[in-house]
């Protein structure tokens, strides 16, 4: 039967032997695996080919050589050790992914080994060096709405962020009206409140002596000469007394 032989091809048979390997019946012999592949069976019908990472150079073999640490082949059925090649290190590509390889250039990174191409880095983000691993965040105030890119761009007079990696800038809530972030949509400062800072989350009281009886203003008015408040927060003229 398969995978066993005798003298003359005619039972009893003996099973062929842990790196041979026989297809047909009525056989008088097994044969060898060849270089590239390996079989740790007995009785076997087939070699395996040696995995992606190792190699055999010599024929009838149980196993194969993993390569060096560091280094791999390209392809199962490897035959010799310099089939395993230093792979490109992360920030680093080639056509294969071995050696020789280019850095990732400016805008690019590469977080794997052996890789074949480099990443754009994402919108919100950049990349001055070459050979990168990551690419940067935006910083605060600063944005990139497109991809691969080498810098961001400052947000212009009265915009802003207010976390890094942004896409794009928001107006600032205007002196007198606040919000959670200090940017758009605002809501204005209630009566007895005033807010005279550009992108403000919140609006301050009113101080003794003053008041304010509008919404969305960016200061409190003086109570009359003689005359005070005698609590923060003043919503009328009438709440200042002498």
């Amino acid at each position: 039967m398969p995978g066993s032989y005798s003298p003359t091809g005619l039972v009893p048979c003996t099973l062929c032997e842990i790196g041979t390997y026989q297809m047909s019946v009525g056989s008088t012999s097994c044969k060898p695996c060849e270089s590239g592949s390996y079989q740790a069976s007995e009785g076997s019908t087939f070699c395996t080919p040696c995995e992606i990472g190792s190699y055999q150079a010599s024929v009838g073999s149980p196993s194969c050589n993993t390569c060096d640490e560091g280094t791999l082949t390209a392809t199962t059925g490897s035959t010799a050790s310099t089939d395993c090649k230093a792979q490109c290190v992360a920030g680093s590509y080639s056509s294969t992914g071995f050696v020789p390889c280019t850095l990732c250039e400016v805008g690019t990174y590469q977080t794997s080994v052996g890789s074949t191409s480099c990443t754009s880095c994402e919108v919100g983000s950049y990349q001055t060096l070459v050979g990168s691993t990551s690419c940067t965040p935006c910083e605060v105030g600063s944005y990139q709405a497109s991809f691969g890119s080498t810098s961001c761009t400052t947000c212009d007079d009265g915009t802003w962020t207010t976390t890094t990696g942004s896409t794009d800038c928001k107006a600032q809530c205007v002196a007198g009206s606040y919000s959670s972030t200090g940017l758009v949509p605002c809501t204005l400062c209630e009566v007895g409140t005033y807010q005279e800072i550009v992108g403000s989350t919140s609006c301050t009281p009113c101080e003794i002596g003053t008041y304010q009886d509008s919404v969305g203003s960016p200061s409190c008015t003086a109570c009359g000469t003689g005359t005070l408040t005698t609590t923060t927060g003043s919503t009328s003229e009438t709440n200042c007394t002498g």
